[in-house]
């Protein structure tokens, strides 16, 4: 296993909201990518990834670890390529989002430098915008929620 990329945003989320928002594929978004999910979101869903003009791209959940993260596994020609979110509190009430992408199998080594062209120049945006996201759904969940 080989991690080639890592980024942290942080949102002004709580850990519970990221969550739930996160967990919901309907959320996630990435244009011109859009994303389906055929299951419940647990390990072992599959899942597609489409963009316009091409064939979806065939993703699993490998791993759900609920409030904490997931990592999401696909194929290429002899290699899995992983994309890992974590999830973790932040002091001041927040929740750090961090995303890593690796590679692995017998053809992780010739893979490496397309997975980091491929992914490397847009992690970070993507995911400023993720913490956006959440920063105005969180803010927007808080204002609808009735006064005690």
């Amino acid at each position: 296993m080989q991690w080639l990329l890592d980024h942290s945003e942080v949102t002004s989320a709580n850990p519970e909201f990221v969550w739930r928002y996160c967990s919901e594929v309907e959320n996630w978004s990435d244009p011109p990518a859009s994303f389906v999910l055929h299951g419940p979101f647990e390990s072992g869903t599959r899942g597609e990834t489409h963009f316009p003009g091409r064939e979806p791209i065939a993703w699993v959940l490998r791993e759900v670890r609920p409030r904490e993260g997931y990592t999401m596994e696909s194929d290429l020609e002899g290699a899995g390529l992983l994309c890992e979110w974590s999830f973790s509190a932040d002091p001041d009430g927040g929740t750090t989002l961090r995303q890593r992408v690796g590679i692995h199998g017998p053809s992780a080594a010739a893979q490496a430098e397309g997975v980091r062209a491929a992914f490397g120049a847009s992690l970070e945006d993507g995911m400023k915008r993720i913490a956006q996201n959440l920063d105005r759904a969180h803010c927007e969940a808080s204002k609808e929620r009735p006064s005690t």
